[in-house]
């Protein structure tokens, strides 16, 4: 297998200007560049730009993935985030450079990455993975919590943290945010491309109080509460292409007339006991899930012997399809007491028991014993 890299950059508060755009370009034959976005994608070398300084000097993104790692950073303005809101959820002084949970300081802005190597990736092709985590930069300088908190569990979940140390499995979990069972896309998202497991998200969302948002009412309350030399000062802003700073600003004075919490830091659990938390609720959304699917084989179960006896009916018919509707039948007879009903609506396939193919297909699907 080649070698493969993929990184790439995108703007979302500004447009790169036609100068930046140059510079951006003349790093790589193979750069894919406009003014928003910057991709680069390598099977037999690698990127000979340096990821950090580009990130801060033009973008507001970054994705790197290879075939056995990948990594998410954002650059955020210190003004509306502040380093030590990450600091619970750092995981770092890992073996490989960019692993784990870190934030960085660079100037006026704060470098917020999670790193994850030695993955089994394979083949991958990481064109369309960074758009539809771009709403957790925003939730970030609103001051959500969960992708911090997202970003900690991918840590945990693919063994970044020493859970064989003893004083470890004592420690306590970060703070856990509100919200973790209102999870929207974007953490979904960020949830399956970082491989945490359901059991653990349903063990964090069991721990979360509901998010309190932002709505109308309290954006009107701060705009009206603004004097007139504030109010023309951020339009003025708004004109200069200021807007999202504008519009952070205004949210941030709204989001403190909010009374509920912004994340849950007492009572909270060991990693021990989240580990235990999250095996209980894999098995359960396993049950779930399970029962979930009985019923739908029970809700169809006449559509489905149908299209058994149809498929048997055809002049030559093929037995793999039909075996396994009736593998699926036969688990829901067993689990709901109906075995009885079962078998005597599988007498009236008797005449395809005069196929041997048919019969030991049933034998081997252990719908008949013999």
């Amino acid at each position: 297998m080649s070698s493969y890299e993929y990184h790439e950059f995108r703007a979302v508060d500004r447009l790169l200007t036609p100068a930046e755009q140059r510079e951006v370009a003349s790093l790589s034959s193979r750069a894919e560049v406009s003014a928003r976005h910057a991709a680069y994608t390598y099977n037999y070398s690698s990127f000979r730009g340096v990821p950090e300084k580009l990130l801060t000097k033009c973008f507001d993104a970054m994705f790197y993935i290879d075939n056995s790692g990948l990594r998410l950073t954002f650059r955020l303005s210190a003004r509306h985030f502040e380093p030590g809101r990450a600091k619970p959820y750092l995981v770092e002084g890992l073996a490989y450079e960019g692993e784990g949970v870190q934030v960085k300081k660079v100037k006026a802005s704060v470098l917020l990455s999670i790193g994850l190597e030695e993955l089994d990736l394979g083949w991958v092709n990481g064109e369309g993975w960074l758009e539809p985590m771009l709403p957790l930069r925003k939730a970030l300088l609103g001051g959500d919590d969960r992708p911090l908190y997202l970003f900690w569990l991918a840590a945990f979940d693919n063994g970044l943290i020493d859970l064989d140390d003893p004083e470890v499995t004592g420690q306590p979990e970060p703070p856990v945010p509100p919200g973790m069972g209102e999870l929207d896309e974007a953490h979904r998202v960020f949830a399956r491309r970082f491989e945490i497991s359901d059991g653990l998200l349903a063990a964090a969302a069991a721990q979360s109080p509901p998010r309190q948002e932002v709505g109308e009412e309290h954006l009107r309350t701060v705009v009206e509460s603004l004097g007139e030399v504030e109010k023309v000062d951020c339009l003025l802003r708004v004109a200069r292409g200021e807007h999202v700073e504008v519009q952070r600003e205004i949210h941030d004075r709204a989001r403190a007339h909010l009374s509920g919490p912004r994340s849950v830091a007492s009572s909270r659990r060991s990693l021990e006991d989240l580990t235990q938390a999250a095996g209980r609720w894999a098995e359960d959304l396993k049950r779930r899930a399970h029962e979930a699917r009985l019923d739908e084989i029970e809700e169809n179960k006449k559509t489905l012997w149908q299209e058994i006896e149809r498929r048997l009916s055809e002049g030559h018919p093929r037995f793999s399809e039909p075996v396994k509707i009736l593998a699926q039948l036969y688990g829901l007879a067993v689990e709901r007491a109906g075995l009885t009903a079962f078998r005597k609506r599988l007498v009236r396939l008797k005449q395809y028991g005069k196929s041997p193919a048919f019969m030991k297909r049933l034998k081997d699907a252990g719908v008949v014993d013999s």
